[in-house]
């Protein structure tokens, strides 16, 4: 009887380690995504190759969000304050959850990944394990708000094409205007219907951030038939001063039929099946 026992012991842990190394079909993953996605997906863009810098992201977010303590940020553009995370061990093409405190609440992130880009290499089982694990971090998220350099725009289109909403972060800067022109177009060409909206960082000079607005929404309205949308003025937070009112972005968010929110498939998707130009050829 005990040799029984220990033969079907032995069956159940050599069925259970054959499930476990079983590979599991790209096709087969991506049928079981739940759609449409749980949570809202916002893409902030970073200009930066203008030799202007915006303020570090825990001095002007929070203005931004409903409720932090449902919310995710993945700072994959590194817009932190350097020195806000402090892991010794941290693996940079690995993803941690870390709790940070943004305006007196705390938010849960996803510190920037500076060897993500390796991913597209991989087998697609190492893919795939990545995702799962990915996306279970996700599950308590009611909107993921994304930060990506416009620098590496070309090779981050799983995550540009995933997006629910983009909006550029422009920052004072006199040549500012034309960048952000240029990265509209840019996004507008690579195939992005979804709405962009610009966050105008408070110029300096006086003028309103709504006139800057306007100078490129015409430019872009102009050459590209094209209305952008005005998410807000990007300003620093003063705690004893913090405003609840809500920011023309919330609007902007909540128009949005949740029927086309599809993040998780469509990042999936792409980040199986890579189009051309998605990675970086002369990559190891």
């Amino acid at each position: 009887m005990n040799d029984q026992a220990y033969s079907l012991r032995q069956l159940k842990r050599q069925i259970e380690d054959k499930n476990k190394n079983t590979p599991i079909l790209p096709e087969s993953f991506l049928s079981n995504i739940s759609r449409p996605t749980h949570f809202s997906t916002v893409l902030l863009f970073n200009l930066d190759k203008i030799n202007k810098t915006i303020p570090p992201i825990q001095q002007w977010f929070s203005r931004f969000l409903q409720d932090p303590r449902q919310t995710i940020l993945w700072d994959q553009g590194g817009l932190l304050s350097v020195n806000s995370f402090h892991r010794e061990d941290m693996d940079e093409r690995q993803f941690y959850l870390e709790s940070l405190e943004f305006m007196g609440s705390q938010l849960w992130v996803i510190p920037r990944m500076t060897q993500f880009l390796n991913y597209f290499y991989c087998d697609e089982n190492e893919k795939i394990k990545f995702l799962k694990s990915f996306f279970v971090s996700l599950n308590q998220a009611k909107e993921l708000w994304i930060t990506l350099n416009f620098s590496e725009f070309s090779f981050s289109q799983a995550i540009v094409h995933s997006a629910d909403l983009i909006s550029i972060l422009v920052p004072d800067y006199p040549d500012s205007i034309l960048r952000c022109y240029e990265a509209v177009k840019s996004i507008r060409l690579s195939g992005f219907f979804s709405p962009i909206c610009l966050i105008i960082e408070r110029p300096q000079n006086g003028v309103p951030f709504t006139t800057v607005f306007e100078r490129i929404n015409s430019v872009s309205n102009k050459f590209l038939s094209l209305d952008l949308g005005l998410g807000g003025e990007l300003e620093i937070c003063n705690p004893a001063t913090h405003e609840t009112s809500e920011l023309p972005i919330r609007s902007i968010m909540k128009s949005q039929s949740q029927e086309l929110k599809d993040f998780m498939f469509s990042f999936a998707e792409r980040f199986l099946y890579p189009a051309p130009g998605d990675v970086l050829e002369n990559n190891g």
